[in-house]
């Protein structure tokens, strides 16, 4: 039998994905996606991005509530993983981001686009969460060590 701790923290996990999802995709349902008209609308574009904020702190949320009904084994276990894994996924990532950046998938499909904008935005998306993976460590590194003083 499934222990009942284990079972809240699947809910709240599960709760975070969904509810985060829905919060997210809600406009797009209801105002359409801004991609599929000629110019950015900038309400649209708010709207959007005012609930992508809602869905992160939403998933946030039940994140921590499930970090926090784990047992102590778990919780280390989790942060052992978050931060091996996402290391060791960032570092085996390079040689596809360097194959695909430079023009590796136009190479294998011809038929597929590419060029300088293409290269950008690639490279932009990429960086993207690296950056702000790096910049969440050094701000909790930061708090980590000025609290436990």
């Amino acid at each position: 039998m499934v222990e009942r701790r284990t079972v809240r923290v699947w809910t709240y996990a599960a709760a975070g994905i969904v509810g985060g999802t829905a919060l997210f995709y809600l406009p797009i349902l209801l105002i359409g996606h801004p991609a599929k008209h000629a110019f950015p609308d900038p309400a649209r574009i708010v709207e959007i991005v005012v609930a992508a904020i809602l869905a992160a702190a939403w998933g946030m949320a039940f994140a921590v509530l499930a970090f926090r009904n784990a047992d102590e084994f778990k919780q280390e276990g989790s942060r052992v993983s978050w931060y091996w894994g996402s290391l060791i996924g960032i570092a085996g990532s390079v040689p596809i981001y360097a194959f695909i950046l430079f023009g590796g998938l136009h190479w294998l499909w011809p038929s597929s686009p590419v060029g300088k904008e293409l290269a950008l935005a690639f490279a932009s998306g990429y960086a993207l969460p690296v950056i702000m993976q790096l910049m969440g460590f050094v701000i909790l590194s930061l708090w980590w060590r000025l609290s436990k003083r």
